[in-house]
């Protein structure tokens, strides 16, 4: 029988599971690039989907949607990624 231990034995971990909440902190170098990656892939993307000089209220619905959509796929993605590479599970502490 495979236990979890033996399953990711080798694995190369960028995440440790939070010592309180729930979720994953960075634990090495490829974690807290991943991290920061992340955060400033979000700030690009707003930037440039909502614009510096637009005023909020010129936005219209389908360009708030799309824009937001983006941004949670881009969050989606993150989370697999790191849930995936983050050694143990996510639980509440």
């Amino acid at each position: 029988m495979i236990t979890e231990r033996d399953d990711q034995r080798g694995q190369d971990f960028w995440f440790k599971p939070k010592t309180r909440d729930y979720g994953a902190a960075p634990a090495n170098w490829k974690g807290w690039l991943a991290t920061l990656a992340y955060v400033f892939g979000v700030l690009v993307f707003s930037l440039l989907w909502f614009g510096l000089n637009r005023r909020a209220s010129t936005v219209s619905i389908g360009e708030w949607a799309v824009g937001l959509s983006g941004l949670v796929a881009a969050s989606l993605v993150f989370l697999v990624v790191a849930k995936r590479k983050t050694q143990g599970e996510w639980r509440w502490r």
